[in-house]
């Protein structure tokens, strides 16, 4: 069907792989997460450390939920930049990269005047560029009809996304 072949020169993701896995070892990361009741609500304090130092993760956010009405106030949160999202009803802790330099491990701390179960699960998302965990290479790009050869270019990133379970 020619309506739905590919175009030259223009990106088109052919492959995607996804591995799911309750084993800790198998992450780059370690999070711990304190949340701690207080007279006027909760407090949350996450603590990550890069446990793989010959990586990078790059464009990390770590979101939290939390209601209008909780009124977050961040505390601190090192390295990167740490907000209240209003439209997504988030804390939103942005870290441009985590590698063994100074960005290999890093605190946030916020309040909130909410109960800790609003304000969990939080979630984790970061990308590393260049490598996978899937030792898979493409040996050739071929016309499907005609078999010539094509030439083409291969990008490789895995996406972590980590969600801390509710106790």
């Amino acid at each position: 069907d020619a309506s739905k072949a590919y175009r030259a020169n223009v990106e088109a993701p052919l492959l995607k792989w996804r591995l799911t896995s309750l084993n800790e070892d198998f992450l780059p990361i370690s999070l711990s997460c304190w949340p701690s009741q207080t007279a006027d609500g909760t407090t949350i304090v996450l603590e990550y450390e890069l446990t793989n130092n010959d990586i990078c993760l790059e464009d990390v956010h770590i979101t939290f939920p939390c209601p209008p009405s909780g009124r977050p106030a961040i505390v601190s949160a090192e390295p990167g930049e740490a907000v209240y999202d209003a439209g997504n009803h988030q804390v939103h802790w942005m870290i441009p990269s985590m590698d063994s330099g100074e960005g290999s491990s890093g605190t946030l701390e916020f309040t909130a005047a909410a109960d800790t179960a609003s304000l969990l699960p939080y979630q984790f998302v970061a990308t590393r560029r260049g490598k996978t965990k899937c030792p898979m290479e493409i040996l050739e790009c071929y016309h499907q009809e005609r078999k010539d050869a094509l030439t083409y270019a291969s990008t490789k990133s895995s996406t972590y996304i980590l969600t801390d379970r509710k106790s």
